[in-house]
């Protein structure tokens, strides 16, 4: 139990955030209070986040970027999520479950090798996720709008066309 300095409650330790600068490790202040203080203080906040990035810019970009470097697998879950709404761990369920083929012309996916031909189909009316593509079909559905007239449409005309024949 700890007690919060501006509402003076006590509160369990899970009520404070994380400060190792701290003799005790969290925050003075409970998150609810800093919460309301970060929130009725947003202008001189901001303010003070665009001095201090202006002031340490280089060390900063510095820092991000070895963590980008050094936390790959971080990085690709927190795109996924961004992007996709799953996670690498459902990412990596799905090319297993697709036996890391793409789903529509059963090439081999190797992430190690080629993870940037590897992408995520989804709806993007609906932001559903459909199934793990290789750079190329993903590029057809995508130029053709997912239009699924047009897409039968290419298929006709090439069945239709004789000059393929040898």
């Amino acid at each position: 139990m700890k007690v919060c300095i501006i509402c003076k409650k006590e509160k369990e330790l899970f009520c404070f955030h994380k400060n190792k600068s701290k003799p005790d490790g969290l925050e003075s202040r409970c998150k609810s209070c800093r919460h309301n203080y970060n929130i009725n203080n947003r202008d001189k906040l901001s303010i003070h986040k665009k001095i201090h990035y202006a002031n340490n810019k280089e060390k900063i970009n510095k820092k991000n970027k070895e963590w980008y470097n050094n936390n790959p697998s971080k990085v690709k879950n927190q795109k996924l999520v961004y992007s996709y709404g799953i996670t690498l761990n459902q990412w990596q369920d799905m090319l297993i479950s697709q036996e890391f083929k793409c789903k529509i012309c059963q090439k081999k996916l190797d992430p190690k090798e080629n993870g940037k031909e590897i992408h995520v189909d989804h709806n993007h009316k609906t932001h559903k996720v459909r199934a793990i593509l290789c750079k190329r079909c993903n590029s057809i559905i995508g130029l053709c709008d997912e239009d699924k007239q047009v897409l039968e449409s290419a298929i006709k005309y090439l069945i239709e066309d004789n000059t393929n024949e040898i």
